[in-house]
């Protein structure tokens, strides 16, 4: 599952009252990740690339926001019985799962910037977790904002610019 934000997108629509985008896609593939895992026995762990301090401390902070309070659609109390972690890892720990990682991003980010796509879109879409109607669009991959309709994508407060 993946989640692509179009940042200019939701600047121009929501000001200085849009939520951060990284904390915003945060939220989704926890969501879509929790969805997945459903009731297995064992919890599962959310592996993030390190980025630098300032940016890593933000992530951190969002990922206890959500483990306190949840999201729409998955309680805090679910968050805690599938998840057992959020770990950053440097990409020089040369961790499998951030190789994979960067493998499925680009692809990805090429259809939602619509450049040009390579034949290993249709590999990572054929892997792409599937909604009720068996797309990959809006289940395996949620770009946000949308065209149209509401989403949680203003705060209450001001960001600092």
């Amino acid at each position: 599952m993946a989640c692509a934000i179009r940042k200019d997108t939701l600047v121009a629509r929501y000001g200085s009252l849009a939520v951060d985008p990284y904390a915003l896609a945060l939220g989704i593939v926890v969501e879509r990740f929790c969805f997945e895992v459903g009731g297995r026995d064992e919890r599962s762990r959310i592996v993030a690339e390190s980025r630098s301090p300032r940016l890593d401390r933000e992530l951190r902070s969002a990922w206890y926001l959500l483990r306190m309070n949840g999201t729409r659609y998955v309680g805090a109390s679910t968050m805690s019985r599938r998840i057992a972690s959020f770990e950053f890892y440097a990409k020089s720990d040369g961790l499998a799962a951030l190789e994979l990682a960067d493998l499925v991003v680009a692809p990805l980010g090429r259809r939602v910037a619509g450049t040009s796509t390579k034949p290993n879109l249709e590999v990572v879409a054929e892997k792409l977790r599937r909604g009720a109607q068996g797309s990959w669009e809006g289940s395996g991959l949620v770009i946000l904002p949308k065209q149209e309709g509401r989403g949680p994508l203003r705060s209450t407060r001001a960001r600092p610019e």
